[in-house]
């Protein structure tokens, strides 16, 4: 069950920052940026307090290496992580 969790949050996640801004070409330079980053898991029964990790990736999905962790706040699926400051687009 984490497993898919972990997964639907990274799928999630990697949907959400593939959408966001500008491509950048190789070579060019990334200012990190804040980012609010909230929102809600619509896949499966979801139960309140259950963990969710989201890992920053590079434009080829390779993982950055850091890694945030937050938890589901209601069985509804809501989760914030608040402000955090990504180092990659």
């Amino acid at each position: 069950m984490k497993l898919r969790l972990y997964i639907g949050g990274l799928i999630a996640f990697s949907v959400l920052f593939s959408s966001c801004g500008k491509d950048s070409e190789e070579g060019e330079s990334f200012e990190p940026h804040t980012y609010n980053v909230s929102g809600k898991v619509e896949k499966g029964p979801f139960v309140s307090g259950s963990t969710i990790t989201i890992q920053p990736m590079d434009s080829k999905l390779q993982v950055r290496g850091d890694f945030y962790s937050s938890t589901i706040q209601d069985d509804m699926g809501n989760f914030s992580f608040g402000s955090k400051l990504f180092e990659a687009p």
